[in-house]
């Protein structure tokens, strides 16, 4: 990835311009790619994402509106999550 164009990052399921542009950016900053190569050396090994998980909630949409007595919207919709 630290070296991807914008072309090959917009090929990858789910990238678009601006998450390209953002990855190109993380990588242009020298400490960033010095922390990503110290990780490394300390043994971290990047794995691809397992996906998203499939379940009775896989495609709706939940909408938090109105007043809750207990919760903060923000609340509710973490504990959504």
């Amino acid at each position: 990835m630290q070296h991807a164009t914008i072309e090959e990052l917009t090929a990858l399921p789910d990238v678009g311009d601006i998450v390209a542009q953002s990855v190109i950016e993380f990588f242009s900053y020298e400490e960033n790619r010095v922390m990503i190569g110290r990780l490394l050396a300390a043994g971290v090994k990047p794995q691809e994402s397992a996906g998203k998980a499939e379940g009775v909630f896989t495609g709706l949409s939940i909408v938090v509106t109105g007043t809750l007595p207990t919760l903060s919207r923000s609340d509710a919709e973490e504990l959504i999550r």
